[in-house]
């Protein structure tokens, strides 16, 4: 028999308190795992396997607990809304901390007035890309 603030589920009875905490849940899991995903990418971009495989690691657990619990509370529709909108916020979260962070590429196009300017060289000697061309206009 159900108690008073009890909802019937496929996996037998889930108080509204725990339901609500699940759903707090998968939505803090799908954060922690786009944001997660974002800072190993960049990692991977700017050539640190070793530290990306590692992110990695914690990425595909932090996947997993946030997708087992979704597929285990399947009746309710809204478990799936609140798994994507935790992947909408991780997104916005990765794109916060990689700002913070400034490790993604920025573009930046620089115009001389002399050809043999050592501006090229000084750069790539600082760790900057600098990719090689000429243009005449």
């Amino acid at each position: 028999m159900m108690g008073v603030g009890e909802e019937k589920s496929l996996y037998g009875s889930v108080g509204r308190g725990s339901m609500f905490g699940v759903l707090i849940f998968i939505f803090l899991v799908q954060i922690a795992y786009v944001t997660i995903s974002t800072i190993r990418l960049i990692v991977m971009m700017k050539g640190n396997a070793k530290l990306a495989s590692m992110i990695s690691f914690c990425e595909v657990f932090i996947y997993m607990l946030g997708l087992a619990t979704v597929l285990q509370h399947m009746d309710a529709w809204y478990n799936l809304v609140v798994y994507c909108l935790g992947f909408a916020m991780g997104v916005y979260t990765g794109s916060m901390i990689e700002e913070k962070m400034a490790m993604g590429y920025v573009t930046v196009q620089v115009i001389t007035r002399k050809e043999d300017s050592d501006l090229p060289g000084n750069l790539r000697k600082a760790g900057f890309g600098v990719p090689p061309g000429w243009a005449k206009g």
